[in-house]
């Protein structure tokens, strides 16, 4: 096993306060951060006010704006002048064994993912530690721990490569007082930080263990080279967050795949068993139970693997056909799915296996498809960067252009060559990928979704409407097969020629089908795949995700030529692309912030409230991609949609008497929100999601399950005055009048009982020496 020490010391040590690039009068971003985090803390143990919860979002938002534009800018030009000898912003020597090159501007400090010392074997690998990095940070303060800080940090995403964008910290080398910063030769666990890193490794449901030499090792409840500073200013930060999730059970196919093929928090947390970060590394070398933790991990994979993804499987299914339904298929994000149940993208072909939902299969293929393509075009970006050395776009555009064609191109193409070339590539490039990297096999039974040639040979031949299935009359006395959601196209854009015919999908026998397509022909026949009611394509679904992992902006002509179901693809040329920009990854806490934003903006005049609205719950389900079971952003989502559902059922008037029917899509999708808050929220004090949840079932005319969360709410809070009156004008409308009096009177004896307690309080405050 590899020891790795990813040591990077964000600080502002003495030799770089005078830094030219470091001024005195710039904004110290994590001081403002700090702040901003102690308010949010207090605000929902203490703060009963909205108004000053809005306040708090907003300062956040602010902060996160000015850091996030800085980094873009500054990150664009870093990653511009990479191969450049005469360099605006020139890199720093601030220590560190794996990672690129670093730089310190305006007080953030920039590190490149790159594989520069072999560590990862490659570039990719390299780019999702960086991921993990904003991960784990996330992870640490969910935590919710008052004495633990953490840097504001960012990742910028431009032409294939990857910085890492960091706030400066208080701290220096000597500041170290939990970890190791050498590899594991000296391991820190000092008191009383070892204490709040123990309820820290309990809150993630981390193992334990013990790391460096048997006669002076420290027993950890993080991986040894997350490390904790007692910064000059008096407070404890973390960083180097890389490794906070045990790695999975590792796979010989992936060099050092132990370091960055990790475990989704939301796994480790609800696992039955705590598990150790250090798990298959070099820091277990001297603990005793070094095999156990290795065991325990394997046993995690296999629970994961034979419980979990087909779990996710089962439910996809589900959701994929409700968002069919509703006609929301390109709103649909299956990463918060499968995220959700605590399991990794890279596991889609395994969840594939596990799918008989044919819609379902088709988007986790495409899903897997755009993925691929992605990494595809990264690594081209970085090496034609490595090639020319010069800081132009025109040849990065071109380069864009002609792999979008050589992935895209239809049968309609008249050029025999580039019909050739975009067989060769997706032979050799798309599909071997699509095995290394998610298992999947072309030839699988689930993969196997398409049409049949001859089907669509003899359809097209016969005249019939482009959108009336063949089958859709009865033949030889027999009834129709039942329809499919998918169906074909072809054509060209803005081209004179007649599209062929779109053909409905039949229930094709998957293995039949698959002894008669080639594997090739196969998966790109999958991007023209149609969606009737969302009106999408495989391709427009597969370009989107490339859209927004690559800061690739078509043209509006273009992007509304994409997402036409009547139409292929003619191949792309460099007009068709209005821009390349960077692209930022930050953490969820900054992208529900946006989302409350929104909320805020929607209750003022002058403004088209649905519109704003669904901005706000845009917001909120990026938010949930990565932090799914935040109960906060769940509920925030939750209130979004019912603020929504009131404008569509009222047409914007009266909204007192509101009822909503249990069979429209959008309240189970709300309803779906509130279940999970309350799920999250268990084990805490909180009432407020099953309170609101309670108010919601009255509207949908569920009496009984009102009245069962109603019940919930007091139990989790006996006292709460609020809890108490709502359920108690619930019994008054139900005409329980003697019940509904009794809650009443405790809710008003709870509320003075309140009120007499924070006034014994302000006085204490008053009468207290200064």
């Amino acid at each position: 096993s590899l020891c790795v020490c990813v040591c990077v010391c964000v600080c502002v040590s003495s030799s770089r306060r005078d830094h030219p690039l470091v001024a005195k009068e710039q904004k110290d971003w994590s001081a403002r951060f700090q702040d901003i985090c102690a308010a949010i803390s207090s605000a929902q143990s203490t703060d009963a006010g909205h108004f000053r919860w809005q306040q708090i979002n907003m300062e956040l938002l602010d902060l996160s704006q000015d850091f996030i534009h800085t980094a873009k800018t500054y990150g664009r030009i870093i990653i511009m002048e990479r191969y450049l000898h005469r360099k605006t912003i020139f890199p720093l020597d601030l220590g560190g064994t794996a990672g690129g090159d670093k730089y310190l501007v305006s007080n953030i400090l920039f590190k490149f993912a790159v594989n520069s010392n072999g560590v990862y074997g490659n570039d990719e690998a390299a780019a999702k530690v960086a991921g993990h990095e904003l991960k784990g940070l996330m992870g640490y303060w969910n935590c919710g721990i008052e004495q633990l800080n953490v840097p504001l940090m960012a990742l910028v995403d431009f032409l294939g490569f990857r910085l890492i964008a960091m706030s400066i910290l208080p701290i220096d080398r000597s500041t170290i007082v939990y970890g190791t910063d050498d590899c594991g030769r000296t391991v820190h666990c000092k008191p009383p930080y070892d204490k709040v890193m123990a309820s820290a490794g309990q809150s993630l449901n981390l193992k334990s263990h013990l790391c460096g030499s048997v006669s002076q090792g420290k027993y950890l409840s993080s991986a040894a080279d997350v490390e904790g500073h007692l910064g000059h200013d008096g407070k404890f930060y973390l960083i180097d967050f890389a490794r906070t999730f045990p790695p999975t059970a590792p796979d010989r196919t992936h060099f050092n795949g132990h370091l960055y093929q990790l475990f989704r928090p939301e796994f480790v947390k609800y696992h039955h068993v705590p598990l150790c970060s250090d798990a298959f590394s070099g820091f277990l070398r001297n603990d005793p139970l070094c095999r156990q933790h290795n065991a325990e991990v394997r046993e995690a994979t296999q629970h994961l693997l034979a419980h979990n993804v087909p779990r996710l499987a089962s439910a996809l299914s589900e959701v994929v056909e409700s968002a069919l339904e509703s006609g929301q298929l390109d709103q649909l994000y299956l990463s918060e799915h499968f995220h959700l149940q605590g399991v990794n993208m890279r596991y889609i072909g395994q969840v594939l296996r596990h799918t008989v939902h044919r819609p379902t299969a088709a988007l986790l293929l495409l899903e897997a498809i755009s993925r691929v393509v992605k990494a595809e075009l990264r690594q081209a970006l970085r090496e034609e960067m490595i090639r020319l050395k010069v800081p132009l776009m025109a040849p990065y555009r071109r380069l864009i252009v002609r792999l979008l064609n050589r992935v895209f191109g239809g049968d309609d193409d008249s050029d025999p060559d580039h019909q050739q070339k975009v067989s060769a590539y997706w032979d050799q490039c798309i599909i071997p990928k699509l095995k290394s990297k998610f298992g999947i096999n072309a030839f699988t039974p689930s993969a196997v979704l398409l049409m049949n040639r001859a089907e669509s040979a003899a359809s097209s031949s016969a005249g019939e409407n482009p959108h009336t299935d063949a089958s859709s009359s009865p033949q030889n006395g027999h009834p129709p097969p039942k329809r499919s959601n998918l169906s074909s196209s072809r054509g060209g854009l803005n081209s004179a020629r007649k599209p062929k015919s779109l053909v409905l999908l039949e229930n094709i026998g998957f293995d039949a089908v698959g002894k008669q397509l080639d594997g090739v022909q196969h998966c790109r026949d999958l991007l023209m795949v149609h969606f009737p009611r969302s009106n999408v394509t495989g391709r427009y679904l597969v370009l989107s995700s490339l859209r927004y992992r690559t800061g690739i902006h078509f043209s509006p002509a273009t992007t509304a030529a994409l997402r036409s179901a009547k139409v292929m693809t003619a191949p792309f040329d460099i007009l068709d692309l209005s821009d390349i920009l960077p692209r930022t990854k930050h953490t969820a806490l900054i992208t529900n912030a946006e989302g409350i934003f929104y909320q805020m903006k929607a209750t003022s005049a002058g403004h088209d409230t649905a519109s704003v609205l669904r901005k706000a719950l845009e917001r909120f389900k990026l938010a949930l991609v990565s932090n799914p079971t935040n109960t906060d952003t769940l509920l925030n989502a939750a209130q979004t949609m019912v603020r929504l559902l009131e404008l569509e059922y009222s047409s914007g008037k009266n909204m007192s008497n509101l009822k909503f029917a249990v069979d429209d899509p959008l309240v189970r999708e709300a309803m779906t929100y509130f279940e999970r808050a309350i799920a999250c929220a268990r084990g805490t004090r909180d009432p407020t999601s099953t309170l609101q949840y309670a108010k919601f079932l009255v509207r949908c005319g569920e009496l009984e399950r009102a009245e069962d969360y109603f019940l919930k709410s007091t139990e989790v809070s006996p006292n709460d005055d609020t809890v108490l009156r709502a359920y108690g004008y619930f019994l008054q409308e139900r005409g329980m009048e003697h019940e509904a009096l009794e809650i009443l009177h405790r809710a008003q004896w709870c509320a003075r009982l309140k009120y007499m307690d924070a006034a014994e309080k302000t006085t204490e405050a008053d009468q207290s020496p200064e």
